[in-house]
Protein backbone atom coordinates (compact mmCIF):
# COMPACT_ATOMS: atom_id res chain seq x y z
CA UNK A 1 0.00 0.00 0.00
CA UNK A 2 1.47 3.41 -1.09
CA UNK A 3 -0.56 6.71 0.72
CA UNK A 4 -2.22 8.59 -2.29
CA UNK A 5 -2.29 12.22 -1.00
CA UNK A 6 -4.13 13.38 -4.18
CA UNK A 7 -6.37 11.07 -3.08
CA UNK A 8 -6.28 11.91 0.50
CA UNK A 9 -7.17 15.71 -0.43
CA UNK A 10 -10.66 14.59 -2.13
CA UNK A 11 -12.00 13.79 1.45
CA UNK A 12 -13.72 10.35 0.01
CA UNK A 13 -16.88 9.39 1.01
CA UNK A 14 -17.40 6.74 -1.06
CA UNK A 15 -14.46 4.63 -2.42
CA UNK A 16 -14.50 1.21 -4.24
CA UNK A 17 -11.57 -1.18 -5.82
CA UNK A 18 -11.65 -3.32 -8.00
CA UNK A 19 -9.03 -5.66 -9.38
CA UNK A 20 -7.02 -2.88 -11.24
CA UNK A 21 -8.68 0.23 -11.14
CA UNK A 22 -10.65 2.06 -8.36
CA UNK A 23 -13.56 5.00 -8.36
CA UNK A 24 -14.08 7.68 -5.39
CA UNK A 25 -16.87 10.05 -4.83
CA UNK A 26 -15.47 12.82 -2.72
CA UNK A 27 -17.45 15.10 -0.20
CA UNK A 28 -18.55 17.61 -2.80
CA UNK A 29 -20.28 14.35 -4.66
CA UNK A 30 -17.92 14.63 -7.67
CA UNK A 31 -16.72 11.23 -9.40
CA UNK A 32 -12.91 10.54 -9.37
CA UNK A 33 -11.26 6.93 -10.97
CA UNK A 34 -8.15 5.60 -11.53
CA UNK A 35 -5.79 2.71 -12.40
CA UNK A 36 -6.12 0.11 -15.06
CA UNK A 37 -8.15 1.45 -17.92
CA UNK A 38 -8.31 -1.63 -20.10
CA UNK A 39 -12.22 -2.13 -21.36
CA UNK A 40 -12.93 1.44 -20.28
CA UNK A 41 -13.32 0.77 -16.65
CA UNK A 42 -12.48 4.34 -15.41
CA UNK A 43 -15.20 5.29 -17.43
CA UNK A 44 -12.41 8.43 -19.43
CA UNK A 45 -13.68 7.96 -22.74
CA UNK A 46 -10.68 5.52 -24.27
CA UNK A 47 -10.69 1.60 -23.30
CA UNK A 48 -6.77 1.51 -23.50
CA UNK A 49 -5.38 4.57 -20.82
CA UNK A 50 -4.39 3.71 -17.41
CA UNK A 51 -4.59 6.89 -15.16
CA UNK A 52 -2.39 6.91 -11.82
CA UNK A 53 -3.41 9.26 -10.41
CA UNK A 54 -7.71 10.36 -9.49
CA UNK A 55 -8.99 11.91 -12.32
CA UNK A 56 -12.66 13.37 -12.76
CA UNK A 57 -14.86 11.19 -14.56
CA UNK A 58 -16.81 13.90 -16.37
CA UNK A 59 -19.99 11.98 -17.67
CA UNK A 60 -20.43 11.23 -14.38
CA UNK A 61 -19.99 14.87 -12.55
CA UNK A 62 -22.31 16.33 -15.27
CA UNK A 63 -25.07 18.30 -13.39
CA UNK A 64 -28.16 16.62 -14.59
CA UNK A 65 -26.56 12.85 -14.51
CA UNK A 66 -27.34 12.02 -10.89
CA UNK A 67 -30.02 13.61 -8.27
CA UNK A 68 -28.15 11.04 -5.08
CA UNK A 69 -25.91 9.16 -5.87
CA UNK A 70 -26.50 5.57 -3.42
CA UNK A 71 -23.31 3.43 -4.03
CA UNK A 72 -20.86 2.02 -6.31
CA UNK A 73 -20.21 -1.55 -6.61
CA UNK A 74 -16.51 -2.37 -8.65
CA UNK A 75 -15.54 -5.23 -10.10
CA UNK A 76 -12.31 -6.75 -12.30
CA UNK A 77 -13.70 -4.95 -15.35
CA UNK A 78 -16.30 -2.63 -14.74
CA UNK A 79 -17.82 -0.01 -12.33
CA UNK A 80 -21.45 0.53 -11.53
CA UNK A 81 -23.35 3.71 -10.22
Amino acid sequence: PVFHSRLTALRPKILRAGGGHTVVVSHDDQFYSFGLGEHGRLAQGSSNDSLWIPTPISLLNSPRTFSRIVDLAVGIDHTLV
